[in-house]
């Protein structure tokens, strides 16, 4: 009975540990996507100011 005991706290232990770190990696490549979304974000905005200036000026 004990060992019984023992194999369900350990696979309830491997289990919280598999949770916390799929939860970890999720967090992490959320925080990747944000940055990458920031880049592109500024690269268009850098396009589109470009684009701006150059309908903008006067011939």
């Amino acid at each position: 009975m004990d060992w019984l005991i023992l194999i369900l706290f350990f696979g309830f232990l491997l289990l919280m540990f598999f949770l916390i770190g799929m939860l970890l990696y999720s967090l992490a490549m959320q925080g990747d996507e944000r940055k990458n979304f920031i880049k592109a974000k500024s690269y268009v905005l850098h396009i589109r100011s470009y684009s701006r200036s150059f309908t903008n000026r006067n011939w």
